[in-house]
């Protein structure tokens, strides 16, 4: 138990190395990507951080690359991400993050039930909704699809979460009103919905010219 509710500690250590760093907040995952401008792909460490020691400030999501040598140049980060926690989840706190390898996306469980979705290339949250009345105490991926399975404590119900592509790009325009967000999943994804914003977008550029 902390000050702002429960203190969320994590240690990330380094196999090659042989050192620790200390991390304040829940749940994390590690993830492989494909930065744009990079041959390689980059191991990352997307997270959920709390600062202990200042309960006031607003919880952050991280997504940074580990493990890269310094000698192929500078490792792929994140600035730091806001979580938009609703009012009546001060003192929520995540129960785990798993990452659909397949569109590149995290999935954060948290006590309350809340259920948030967070683009790991830009760190956006895209989505957030209460799901669950009940404590989810395990979660796993599925890799062939992407989605998200889960357990809840009392009712032992088991869920199913996977993302809607068909809905994805539209929901990022009208409700997120993020139509650079909607342009790049959609190219990312293969995803339709931003056929006019691709227009819209190309003579912009034509007039830039």
């Amino acid at each position: 138990s902390g000050q702002g509710g429960i203190n969320g500690n994590m240690q990330l250590y380094s196999v090659d190395k042989k050192v620790s760093q200390p991390l304040q907040g829940h749940a994390g995952s590690f993830a492989v990507i494909k930065v744009m401008g990079r041959d390689d792909f980059a191991q990352v460490l997307v997270f959920y951080e709390k600062k202990n020691d200042m309960p006031q400030e607003p919880p952050k999501i991280f997504v940074m690359e580990v493990g890269r040598d310094p000698a192929k140049g500078p490792a792929f980060r994140l600035p730091p991400t806001q979580i938009p926690v609703p009012a009546d989840a001060a003192a929520d706190f995540p129960v785990s993050l798993v990452v659909d390898k397949k569109d590149e996306i995290a999935f954060l469980m948290t006590k309350m039930g809340y259920l948030y979705m967070f683009d790991i290339i830009s760190g956006k949250t895209m989505y957030r909704a209460k799901i669950t009345q009940d404590v989810v105490f395990c979660t796993a991926s599925q890799d062939a699809t992407g989605a998200m399975y889960g357990i809840t404590v009392r009712k032992g119900q088991v869920f199913r979460i996977q993302l809607n592509g068909q809905a994805l790009v539209p929901y990022i325009v009208s409700t997120l009103r993020d139509n650079d967000l909607a342009i790049k999943v959609a190219g990312r994804l293969n995803l339709p919905g931003a056929e006019n914003l691709y227009v819209a977008e190309f003579e912009r550029l034509i007039t830039a010219r």
